[in-house]
């Protein structure tokens, strides 16, 4: 199901993922691997990036493996607790991509949230060289629009400081 133009323009959405033992071990190698190419990213700027640079058909292939193996599995498919929740502000179009797999599973009688459609991508990351040029990219643009945003605050906040003096 795809969005209608209206969902494309929301403001980015702050949403909660759960994770696991095996994913944040996953995520802490994905960043040490970065970390060795030269880009330095936290924890949610990862989960971020490789959820924006990952087309929605990726996603779905990469869940629809994870479940299998899953089912595959004797037992609970998971033997932990859940170790952690990571809040992540998206962009409306990364969560409207996240949704239209969740969707496009729920269609195939495949029940999944959007963590787990996360974690199958974690889990399976591709080789970190395919993703760090993408990935670099992004976070460089991210962090271009904040520099922005500060300035614009900033200059807000003298230009009303300005006003009160008067």
């Amino acid at each position: 199901m795809k969005s209608s133009l209206t969902m494309d323009k929301l403001l980015p959405v702050r949403t909660t993922f759960s994770f696991y033992t095996e994913d944040l071990d996953a995520i802490r190698e994905l960043r040490r691997e970065l970390r060795e190419l030269g880009l330095r990213i936290d924890t949610v700027k990862a989960v971020r990036g490789i959820l924006h640079v990952t087309s929605e058909s990726e996603l779905l292939a990469r869940s629809i493996i994870q479940f299998k193996a899953d089912e595959a599995k004797k037992g609970p498919r998971e033997i932990e607790m859940v170790e952690t929740r990571l809040s992540v502000i998206l962009p409306a179009e990364d969560l409207r991509k996240l949704d239209d797999v969740v969707d496009e599973l729920d269609m195939k009688r495949i029940k999944m949230s959007r963590s787990y459609v996360l974690r199958a991508l974690i889990r399976s990351l591709p080789p970190v060289k395919t993703i760090f040029k993408p990935l670099a990219k992004f976070t460089e643009e991210k962090n271009k629009a904040v520099r922005e945003q500060a300035i614009k605050a900033r200059a807000a906040t003298r230009a009303t400081r300005a006003k009160k003096r008067r």
